[in-house]
């Protein structure tokens, strides 16, 4: 859908019944929490926290010893809090659920070919700005070297969970990775002859939202820079040439 930049699934997952009084035929909750203690801040609450939290911030400046780094901790956790919209247990990084991109784009060739392409590790480096190197280091795993804020590398192994050959792909990494993730790609032939390539990604970056936060100043944004890569790669597989703004521009031979 043109303009739409990302869709954020706030939907809660229950596996059992029993304890969701709502689910049960129960009375439902009455009134409204106060808006600072919902999980998600309307744009107004936005707004305002991050406006607090930089006034918090220049206070600190001027402030000295412990009222100062006081007052710059809670302007710096107000900005990270508006910024992210998450809650403050995510932005420490106590939080399981992480940050979740879901993207999806037409490839115009056959989802077999779109599959061999993905299961080629050499192809990433060449569609993905940020990554310069990938390397299978033992069957259904590979070590992964990324640029990540201002340019620091960042490095995980990642493992390949599940395949159903020309259908999807699930992946994650490793527990003693840098940036704990998983996800999967999904290939769904359509009727004139192309692809519907599906892109599922949940992560917790280090400090949690607070280091993505860091990280999306810098511009290491992967709910930006998931759709210029998904760009390069349908440009890659449709045209046979590698996008000149990839990490390592290269050739792809084209099909006889």
């Amino acid at each position: 859908m043109p303009g739409v930049r990302a869709v954020s699934d706030q939907l809660t997952v229950y596996s059992e019944l029993g304890n969701v009084s709502s689910l049960q035929g129960g009375e439902p909750r009455t009134g409204e929490r106060f808006e600072f203690l919902q999980e998600t801040w309307s744009p107004a609450a936005r707004v305002l926290a991050g406006g607090a939290g930089a006034a918090l911030m220049l206070a600190a400046t001027q402030a000295r010893g412990g009222l100062g780094a006081l007052l710059g901790a809670s302007g710096g956790a107000l900005l990270a809090r508006a910024a992210t919209n998450r809650e403050l247990a995510s932005l420490l990084g106590l939080g399981g659920r992480g940050i979740s991109v879901q993207k999806t784009i037409h490839v115009a060739a056959p989802a077999e070919r779109v599959y061999d392409f993905w299961t080629d590790y050499q192809n990433f480096p060449r569609f993905m700005r940020n990554v310069r190197e990938v390397q299978p280091v033992a069957e259904n795993r590979s070590r992964w070297v990324v640029a990540g804020p201002a340019g620091v590398p960042v490095q995980w192994t990642a493992e390949v969970t599940h395949v159903v050959p020309g259908e999807l792909i699930e992946w994650r990494s490793v527990s003693d990775s840098a940036v704990r993730h998983h996800g999967a790609v999904r290939f769904e032939p359509l009727a004139d002859g192309g692809t519907r390539v599906s892109v599922q990604l949940s992560y917790l970056p280090p400090a949690g939202g607070f280091g993505h936060a860091v990280a999306t100043l810098f511009g290491a944004d992967p709910k930006s820079e998931m759709d210029t890569d998904l760009l390069r790669m349908k440009t890659m597989i449709e045209t046979g040439h590698a996008p000149h703004d990839a990490a390592q521009p290269g050739a792809l031979p084209r099909e006889s």
